[in-house]
């Protein structure tokens, strides 16, 4: 839930074109989700899913956003033509962030300072990528219809100490993995028709 300060849906456009240029991220697999990718006229914070990495092994999109970070708070922020030359420090790590990370909160600083905004970088496998960006795209109540309507799908009881997902992977009966590539195929896999995210606000059942 956002708990900082709120811009336009046109500037948060403009906040995350910058991150993928200062973190050289790849729009084929880093992808946009939370109310930017619904669509919402204001925005309060920026949603990021992006690939795991193996256990161990070297972690590029952490060590491209850790030379971005500074704490205490940085000095200087993004969108500030103040900034000195070579200067790339704009964002504080809140949690999470390290090697191999599976999800991080950083604040990043814009305008000056004139705007502090919650960046949320969740990290996807190749079995989960399809709920996660339902989860993150959110809003929070349509993922946890969808979870219902999952565990309807596959023989989960309602109300009972089975869960859908474990470890953000989604499970069967058995309370093993089934893998859900993509978001069509998390619907597919349910039984749903696919719900545009620009849509799921105003979804009621």
């Amino acid at each position: 839930m956002s708990q900082g300060d709120r811009i336009t849906l046109e500037t948060a456009d403009k906040v995350v074109l910058a991150l993928y240029q200062h973190w050289q991220l790849n729009p084929a697999s880093v992808f946009v989700a939370g109310s930017v990718r619904r669509r919402v006229m204001t925005v309060g914070d920026i949603d990021l899913v992006a690939p795991a990495v193996s256990p161990n092994a070297q972690d590029p999109l952490y060590e491209r956003i850790v030379t971005t970070v500074t704490n205490p708070p940085p000095r200087t922020s993004m969108f500030a033509p103040e900034i000195p030359q070579g200067t790339n420090a704009f964002c504080t790590a809140v949690r999470g962030l390290k090697p191999g990370f599976l999800g991080c909160d950083l604040t990043v600083s814009c305008w000056g300072g004139r705007c502090e905004l919650k960046v949320q970088i969740s990290r996807y496998t190749p079995q989960n990528v399809g709920w996660l960006m339902i989860e993150k795209t959110g809003p929070w109540n349509y993922g946890r219809w969808f979870l219902t309507r999952w565990k309807i799908a596959h023989g989960i009881p309602v109300g009972g100490n089975e869960k859908a997902s474990i470890d953000n992977h989604l499970v069967g009966k058995d309370q093993k993995v089934i893998p859900v590539a993509t978001e069509d195929e998390a619907f597919r896999r349910c039984g749903l028709e696919v719900t545009p995210p620009h849509h799921r606000d105003a979804f009621i059942r």
